[in-house]
């Protein structure tokens, strides 16, 4: 498969290209990039020929996905003439922050046979799949319950600052929480989310009023399953972060996975310790905790 990338104004599309370039499956035909300066940076990265527009790009018939990282406002638009021009897509998340592009995304690429995927990585997180597991295997039961918080460094001043434009960003939803309503959807097999009440808000990013760092949400699958969903950007350059994901799954038993995050910044670079304890509470002996390790 060919691929040549749109937009590369936030980091995860550079972790793509190296995924691509290291596949013997895939071969990159290009680059283009609308904004000069994210250009020149990216040419230190991206060692293929850049094309003059991104109308050119779609006119390489050569080219069978686009691979789009620009900001998030704009993808929408990026993605459709994509679909619109024939080409399978891959972009980071999310896809776009209007409803009506959604709409249109997902028609044009039913109509047209086209795939649309998305960098979702906690899909590919030990942790997440051995919840997966243990959740699908019955041993807990059926869920009943669902709550899950995350929290992210917002690292101001070394984030892109188009992040803080009006109309680029879309919100706490669209950049955190996203990765936690694709996590319960991968370890449940739950599938349509219906929101009962949501809200953003500015709580930390005081110099950015416009900003919405922070979101909460509680909806529901099937019947009675209520997820309670708290996501924030954190305004800081040295702090300690807990990322939490619980299900608690009714009677029968519960799963709890507390993914703790140290996150520091010096003088010399960043630097991160990753870890995550499992606890599960088999429905088999209840009050019986087993320490798992994915």
């Amino acid at each position: 498969m060919k691929i040549a990338f749109c937009g590369v104004r936030h980091a995860h599309v550079f972790s793509l290209y190296h995924m691509a370039s290291q596949n013997p499956d895939t071969q990159i035909t290009g680059a283009w990039e609308e904004d000069d300066k994210a250009r020149e940076k990216a040419e230190e990265i991206i060692k293929e020929k850049f094309y003059d527009s991104y109308e050119a790009l779609l006119e390489d018939e050569s080219v069978d996905a686009v691979a789009i990282g620009d900001y998030y406002g704009i993808r929408g638009e990026r993605i459709i003439k994509a679909l619109k021009a024939g080409k399978h897509v891959i972009a980071d998340k999310p896809v776009c922050t209007d409803i009506g592009e959604l709409r249109e995304i997902e028609r044009l690429s039913s109509e047209k046979g086209l795939t649309v995927s998305c960098l979702l990585d906690l899909r590919f997180d030990a942790a997440v799949r051995l919840a997966r597991d243990i959740v699908r295997s019955d041993e807990i039961g059926e869920v009943h319950a669902i709550n899950f918080t995350g929290q992210h460094p917002l690292d101001y001043g070394n984030r892109p600052m188009w992040y803080f434009e009006e109309g680029k960003h879309g919100g706490t939803f669209n950049d955190i929480a996203i990765h936690g309503i694709d996590a319960v959807k991968m370890i449940t097999g739950l599938n349509t989310l219906t929101p009962l009440l949501a809200r953003q808000w500015n709580a930390f990013a005081k110099a950015e009023k416009n900003f919405k760092d922070c979101a909460q949400l509680i909806g529901k699958y099937r019947h009675h399953v209520f997820p309670a969903v708290s996501a924030s950007e954190i305004l800081a350059l040295q702090i300690i972060i807990l990322p939490r994901w619980q299900i608690c799954l009714g009677a029968v038993g519960m799963y709890d996975q507390n993914r703790a995050c140290a996150y520091a910044l010096s003088g010399v670079g960043k630097t991160f310790q990753i870890y995550a304890v499992l606890c599960l509470v088999s429905k088999k002996q209840l009050g019986d905790v087993r320490w798992l390790q994915p």
